[in-house]
């Protein structure tokens, strides 16, 4: 019995073969396996984070953003307040003193308007404070002019209507302002 070298050496291929698949194959792709389901536990991990990272930005700033409007909307009133288009005042009361209790609720709305846009700065959108600011600059005129105002007292209310009207536009800008920054914090996407 001859044995022919291309035997040996289809027998020894053949070998190779048998070894391959059966000892480095399932090695090779139990590694490859182990590496990806590693990669894939660091990729989850750090989605979420950064999911629980989104969450807390946006349930901040949801909270500032309905702090500041509450606030607003009383600093709105009660300078508007000052002059009223039409006025009831409380007969037990001089007409002195309810001035001076009306400026004091401006101060005090004043107060807590400063106090939510100026300790929360870095926590919401820069546009949101930006407008917060104008609207203290205004309130601040239409209660300096209140507390001085000497003169025609019709023109004086013209220009308090122009202020308050002022007031109002602003309110309305930092309303759309949020209204957007809120969707925009809803739509972000986390990982592309």
């Amino acid at each position: 019995m001859k044995i022919d070298i291309s035997e040996i050496i289809f027998y020894g291929i053949f070998l190779l073969y048998l070894i391959i698949e059966k000892f480095l194959i399932p090695r090779k792709l139990e590694k490859i396996k182990s590496e990806l389901s590693g990669k894939l536990e660091e990729i989850k991990s750090l989605y979420s984070k950064e999911k629980y990272i989104h969450r807390l930005q946006f349930e901040k700033e949801f909270k500032i953003y309905s702090e500041l409007w509450e606030k607003l909307v009383d600093l709105r009133d009660s300078t508007a307040l000052l002059i009223p288009m039409v006025d009831f005042e409380d007969l037990t009361k001089s007409h002195e003193e309810v001035q001076k209790e009306r400026y004091q609720n401006v101060n005090k709305a004043y107060t807590d308007v400063q106090k939510v846009i100026y300790n929360n700065k870095p926590f919401y959108d820069e546009s949101v404070y930006k407008s917060a600011k104008d609207i203290l600059k205004k309130t601040f005129s239409q209660a300096s002019a209140f507390g001085s105002y000497v003169g025609d007292m019709g023109e004086y209310l013209g220009e308090a209507e122009k202020r308050i009207d002022e007031i109002n536009e602003i309110i309305n800008k930092i309303e759309k302002a949020i209204r957007e920054q809120i969707r925009n914090i809803g739509k972000a996407k986390l990982i592309e």
